[in-house]
């Protein structure tokens, strides 16, 4: 082991660092910044980093809150776990062609990182790589890229769009959970899955068409998405967890494959309970099942398969709870076809259904239900 004047340096590894911060030049023969060298020192502004570097070690600059400028060298092969977290002065990242994987959380919390390059030949971006990068509006994903872990970009409250390219194979959950302004982004189109969480929050996303392969939503995978109002789904959807949709309050309309289906938000059904399509009745809590009865309706007018044994439950239920579902049949039309496409509703019970349709003004449930009373 030697002293460098600032630094303590053993067989071309820094594993201290102990000057007075400012502008710092790390010496050349240096290959690796040993884990936690440079740990919170809040008065590094500036470094400079050799050519011989290859290794950043885990926590090595964490925390070092005015670091500004950082010109990683090209001999850069490795950027380890927590490398620069919570560098918030951080502004730009040009990271050098031979690294193949970033490390997880290395510039969380960099939350002035304005630009980010990433090269070509880049395989994988570790899980919350950029959480919490608050400056970040957006970056180009190489076509090398084959993974994205947990929540890389969760928390990234500017980010306004992304694409992510179709070499990517695996993509995590939560991975732009809590991205506000969020308004445009592109899934890999082999995707089978929407894992927990994808687009929690995701506030300022108004559309959004998920990839033809994609056969489930996992639990909260749109929950919190207040402004999206379209949404296209592939025909072949078959899991959607109960809480996929939770809080989407304004969402107005939903296309299956080729088939549009006109939703009516509001306490009836906040965010639409399609998991209905995977979720048998009886296993819904009793103030659940409206919405999971409206889903349900949805469902069957869209024409997706279902287990005809769950369905056969649905069905039971809204026969032996018809009268209590009339004023949300009125409500919401998708409820009322499927009551009276399946001559649910009684010809005794067509006088109450039409002076419910009165008190609710909707003029087009009430020729709906004077039709059906004719054809009885």
């Amino acid at each position: 082991m030697s002293e460098t004047g600032d630094f303590t340096i053993k067989n071309g590894v820094l594993t201290e660092y102990h000057g007075p911060g400012g502008q710092v030049t790390i010496p050349k023969g240096v290959t690796r910044i040993g884990r936690s060298a440079f740990f919170r020192r809040a008065g590094l502004t500036q470094i400079s980093l050799p050519e011989t570097l290859e290794e950043i070690g885990s926590d090595a600059f964490f925390h070092c809150d005015n670091l500004e400028d950082v010109e990683l060298p090209r001999s850069l092969r490795v950027i380890e776990p927590f490398a620069f977290y919570g560098c918030a002065s951080l502004t730009r990242l040009s990271i050098p062609e031979k690294i193949t994987r970033l490390g997880e959380l290395a510039f969380s919390d960099c939350t002035g990182l304005v630009q980010v390059s990433l090269p070509e030949g880049l395989l994988a971006l570790e899980n919350f790589l950029f959480n919490g990068c608050t400056s970040l509006t957006g970056l180009s994903l190489p076509a090398s890229l084959q993974q994205l872990g947990d929540g890389v970009f969760s928390s990234c409250t500017h980010l306004l769009e992304l694409e992510i390219p179709d070499t990517v194979a695996q993509v995590g959950w939560g991975i732009f959970s809590g991205c506000k302004r969020l308004t445009r982004v592109s899934l890999p189109q082999h995707l089978t899955e929407i894992k927990d969480s994808t687009f929690r929050d995701c506030a300022s996303l108004v559309s959004f068409r998920a990839p033809a392969q994609v056969t489930a939503l996992g639990k909260g995978a749109f929950a919190g998405c207040t402004g999206l109002r379209s949404l296209w789904l592939p025909q072949g959807i078959r899991q959607v967890d109960r809480e996929a949709f939770a809080g989407c309050i304004s969402l107005e309309s939903l296309t299956f494959g080729d088939t549009v289906l006109a939703l009516s938000s509001g306490a009836d059904s906040p965010g639409f309970e399609l998991s209905a399509i995977g979720i048998p009745i009886d296993q819904w809590k009793a103030k659940e099942k409206p919405a999971a009865v409206l889903g349900f309706a949805l469902a069957r007018q869209a024409g997706l398969e279902m287990d005809q044994e769950l369905e056969t439950g649905y069905l039971q239920y809204i026969r032996r709870q018809r009268k209590r579902l009339y004023p949300l049949a009125v409500r919401h039309q998708q409820l009322l076809r499927l009551m009276l496409g399946e001559a649910i509703v009684p010809k005794k019970d067509i006088p109450f259904l039409l002076e419910e349709a009165e008190k609710q003004q909707n003029t087009a449930a009430k020729e709906a239900i004077l039709d059906y009373g004719e054809q009885k």
